[in-house]
């Protein structure tokens, strides 16, 4: 990506959060192989303005692919358009929480996307009653079978797969690096890569 002026590592297990204006590009790059980004986004004109995967699947017809991301109603805005996208391969839902692994999996305090997203949309103002749950998992490769139970197996992203994006709008954009030992992430967390292009 040409005038790249900012790149930064988000840390395995760890996530990061950076302000975006509108026109402004970025890629997400998984720099060591198989690894899920979590992704959400924030207005910067109006913190209730926030990602929908539920109206970002909808416009798609699809849980796995979208070229463009949409906030949630009443907006229904582009927040960003998916510019350059290799692996095709994606998962547009939600996020591990706490809870969820403790009711699922018998787990308690365990590492999770949404705290590590909280913590670091927190120094922009973010509260856990601004952020929402819903979730671009960027690289997850996710199934749904007959019976409508859902499963994950590992990226088909490789080492050095990207995924780009122009904004939009004024957004803040917080992206987790997951981490979940399972087939999630090929059974071991990795970091991840970013680079905010030049105006």
């Amino acid at each position: 990506m040409a005038g790249t002026a900012t790149s930064f590592s988000v840390p395995a297990c760890e996530a990061r959060a950076f302000e975006l204006r509108r026109g402004q590009s970025f890629r997400v790059i998984a720099v060591e192989g198989k690894q899920v980004g979590d992704m959400t986004l924030v207005s910067r004109r109006d913190v209730r303005e926030t990602f929908s995967s539920h109206m970002t699947a909808a416009m798609h017809g699809s849980f796995r692919k979208a070229s463009r991301l949409y906030s949630r109603p009443p907006w229904a805005n582009v927040m960003l358009t998916v510019t350059e996208d290799p692996v095709g391969v994606h998962w547009i839902h939600g996020r591990c929480t706490r809870q969820w692994y403790r009711e699922r999996f018998g787990l308690g305090d365990q590492p999770n996307c949404h705290d590590n997203l909280l913590q670091a949309l927190s120094a922009y103002g973010i509260t856990e009653y601004d952020l929402p749950l819903d979730t671009f998992n960027i690289f997850m490769v996710g199934h749904i079978d007959e019976e409508n139970r859902y499963s994950f197996s590992p990226p088909v992203a490789s080492k050095g797969d990207h995924i780009a994006f122009r904004a939009e709008m004024d957004l803040l954009v917080g992206i987790s690096a997951c981490p979940d030992t399972s087939e999630v992430n090929d059974y071991t967390p990795k970091p991840l890569r970013v680079e905010i292009q030049a105006d």
